[in-house]
């Protein structure tokens, strides 16, 4: 054989190896599909540390809305330790956090942050804003799955 054909025999090899190898790409680095958020849903024990009221632990609630595209959105009841009408709405897309600014219940209550989800825990960290009228509170919390 010429040593061209030889060429040619390698780079058709190459070209076969690599359309064989290539994983198709989604045109999204988002791994949110590969995370149950079903599984947040529950009863939480909230460990949290407040600039006004200090150290406090009580329980949440945490329910997801299906409805939402993915990922979904979570409801955190009891935020704040203001009662289970009072609810947060969480965004999560891999592992962070967004606590998207927000009234509370139509009250004169705000909440804003961001935290991290640990989901070998299963646990949150949290740190947030909180403000009604006459008060701001910059607020951090563990929460761990009951």
């Amino acid at each position: 054989m010429k040593p061209g054909k030889y060429l040619i025999i390698l780079v058709a090899f190459l070209i076969i190896i690599f359309v064989v190898s290539c994983k198709k790409d989604t045109g999204t680095t988002d791994d949110s599909n590969s995370f149950n958020y079903k599984s947040l849903k529950g009863t939480w024990k909230c460990a949290e540390t407040s600039l006004l009221l200090g150290k406090s632990t009580y329980t949440v609630t945490i329910t997801v809305n299906d409805s939402t595209k993915n990922p979904p959105e979570l409801y955190l009841k009891n935020v704040y330790q203001l009662g289970s009408n009072y609810v947060a709405i969480l965004k999560i897309l891999n592992s962070t956090i967004n606590i998207p600014y927000q009234i509370i219940n139509n009250s004169n209550a705000t909440i804003q942050g961001s935290g991290l989800l640990i989901p070998d825990l299963p646990q949150l960290k949290l740190t947030y804003i909180y403000t009604d009228r006459s008060d701001r509170d910059s607020v951090n919390a563990i929460l761990t799955k009951m």
